[in-house]
């Protein structure tokens, strides 16, 4: 009878078969350099959006959101990370629900020792892009509801003449205490939704029980889920704060200087966290299936 393993050598030997996969398998590595390219390409399109031609286009859309001084210098280059941000949002269920869907295809097929073609991979993630994208829409539908109910109550609790929230002012509560509870909660939601990925594309599941399967999954794996959810997106922690302090950062240097924060963020986001998230967590779902499936 095989030696069982603790959790914390089994969360160090997932995060290690990710780093293993991505060289011995470089295809899975593929789906998020062609995201950071499209988010590259967006971030273009940002950084232009006061200039002609396309301050046709996005003038009475900031003006309406933002206001009139973000489209002039040098607050334009304020609103870059949050567009960047938002965009980011958006393209993740659009293109990110598909890719996401082949780098787990191409994972399943090295776990499986199988050559994987690009043709049967992508037609296996085509054909399950509807729920692919009703689940990434829905993971972002509920991360911002929870920022927007937070901000809401926040307003509506010190607006009505109370000075501290437990054992903090609004200074606090309006600064770096929403982050944190934000960075937290993003931990939670992945945590809980992530395995309904392979659930849809490897188990062959629909929409709603992959979903209550994931949660099932999470909530009887939940330490080490949490850990290889949370650890990788630890790296993300610099690029909230540097993100925190971007008037800071613009007085101190140069208005600029938030382009290189979109940039960072961008790989950091994109080339690390998304791309070790998404690999080690479907192989730890791989692993508990054949597990399962050898009793």
């Amino acid at each position: 009878m095989p030696e069982k393993k603790s959790i914390f050598s089994l969360i160090f030997e997932t995060f290690s078969e990710t780093k293993e996969s991505f060289f011995k398998n470089p295809k899975i590595y593929a789906p998020f350099l062609v995201f950071a390219g499209i988010e590259a390409i967006a971030l273009i399109f940002i950084y232009f959006y006061p200039r002609m031609p396309l301050h046709v286009i996005t003038a009475p859309f900031i003006r309406t959101f933002f206001g009139e001084i973000y489209l002039h210098y040098p607050a334009n280059f304020i609103l870059i990370p949050k567009l960047s941000a938002n965009l980011r949002m958006v393209l993740s269920t659009v293109a990110g629900a598909l890719l996401t869907a082949i780098a787990i295809n191409y994972t399943a097929d090295y776990f499986h020792n199988k050559t994987s073609k690009f043709k049967s991979v992508f037609a296996h993630s085509a054909k399950n892009y509807v729920s692919l994208f009703l689940l990434a829409t829905l993971i972002v539908i509920i991360f911002v509801l929870f920022g927007n109910l937070l901000e809401y109550f926040l307003k509506f609790y010190f607006r009505n003449g109370y000075r501290k929230l437990l054992f903090a002012g609004p200074r606090y509560w309006f600064g770096p205490i929403p982050i944190v509870i934000n960075f937290f909660m993003a931990v939670l939601i992945q945590s809980f939704f992530v395995y309904a990925f392979p659930f849809i594309l490897i188990g062959k599941e629909k929409f709603l029980p992959a979903i209550m399967k994931s949660f099932v999954f999470c909530a009887k794996r939940f330490f080490p889920t949490v850990m290889l959810v949370g650890l990788p997106m630890m790296l993300l922690i610099p690029v909230i704060v540097l993100n925190y302090q971007t008037s800071l950062l613009m007085n101190k240097f140069f208005p600029e200087i938030t382009v290189l924060l979109t940039i960072f963020a961008i790989i950091v986001n994109s080339l690390i966290v998304d791309p070790v998230v998404t690999i080690a967590t479907t192989l730890f779902y791989l692993k508990n299936r054949e597990q399962n499936t050898q009793k």
